[in-house]
């Protein structure tokens, strides 16, 4: 957006004691940095209110094209803005005349409901999926501990279903076997004709091959809806790679320029690092393939080295 824009980008961003960043999966400080340098970024940590008001003491001065604030946060041990910090932001970037940008992640926070991240992201530990579908196991338990004075056994057996769909739609398959084992168990023992004895028979087995079927139909759903949403989503990234690199071409002053704008949006797009070699530059007509791609040299970064094999593979490449 900010490039769109021709904008330079200032991230604020909440300092995470490394413990806690460790548990809850979030992003490396170190990536973090590497990430703000590769697209020019100033990184500002924030720990307290009060480094939030320096941060908006900087605007008379230099005043913001726009503001983008990330997704609020419901309780202390949620990541995001504290309310009344958002709020304050808002009313002092209003009152500066500061445009206030939508969220791009405003609908991927929508489905935090009570400022609980019902579906967790991809890049948290594996242990959360088991431990939320856990939670959720439990939940139903107590659900029909209390249901349990109005309904025979037989009919309790299927709550537990809520649990592994919620897991298999939210974490896949393995949670949801997980979830499956949990719920059988804690129905064999606590909620069977005879309850405080690990019952295992016809019921049980019957039982679990049901929560199997349900958790994979539900999985294999979600999963695909998941790759559509991938899909799309790469599509959109390439096609914005490629109206960036377009734009970053045409401006270009001179040829560091184009290629940098080339080195730039491949990093991106493959999530690599990139050297862009140039081939043989010579004026003559007649110099055949063969003598261009024996010239192949690193044109950029600059100072980027390579080992041999990886020019002769360039090179054969090339030919």
């Amino acid at each position: 957006m900010a490039q769109e824009r021709d904008l330079d980008l200032t991230l604020a961003i909440r300092h995470v004691p490394n413990l806690w960043a460790q548990l809850m999966g979030l992003t490396a400080a170190d990536d973090l940095i590497a990430f703000c340098e590769r697209w020019n970024i100033t990184l500002v940590p924030w720990r307290t209110t009060g480094d939030i008001e320096k941060i908006m003491a900087t605007w008379p001065v230099r005043k913001p094209e726009g503001l983008v604030l990330g997704p609020r946060r419901v309780w202390g041990t949620n990541a995001g803005l504290p309310v009344g910090v958002a709020n304050r932001l808002e009313r002092t970037a209003r009152a500066q005349n500061i445009e206030i940008i939508p969220d791009p992640a405003q609908e991927r926070a929508a489905s935090h409901v009570f400022g609980l991240a019902w579906r967790l992201d991809e890049q948290r530990p594996w242990y959360h999926d088991y431990i939320l579908s856990a939670f959720a196991v439990s939940l139903v338990a107590i659900m029909v501990r209390w249901f349990g004075a109005y309904l025979p056994p037989s009919a309790l057996a299927p709550l537990f279903l809520m649990a592994v769909v919620y897991s298999a739609n939210a974490y896949g398959m393995a949670a949801a076997v997980f979830s499956t084992l949990l719920s059988v168990g804690f129905y064999s023992y606590f909620f069977s004709p005879t309850p405080y004895e690990l019952n295992v028979g016809p019921e049980t087995a019957v039982l679990m091959i049901l929560f199997l079927l349900v958790a994979g139909i539900t999985s294999n759903l979600s999963g695909g809806l998941r790759q559509q949403a991938s899909r799309a989503q790469r599509q959109a990234r390439e096609a914005r790679a490629l109206f960036q690199l377009t734009r970053d071409i045409a401006i270009a002053g001179d040829t560091a320029a184009i290629f940098r704008a080339i080195v730039v949006q491949c990093n991106d797009i493959f999530d690599c690092d990139t050297v862009l070699l140039t081939p043989f530059t010579g004026g003559e007509s007649d110099a055949s393939l063969r003598t261009r791609g024996a010239a192949l040299q690193a044109a950029y970064p600059p100072h980027a080295t390579l080992t041999q094999d990886e020019i002769e593979a360039a090179r054969w490449t090339y030919n």
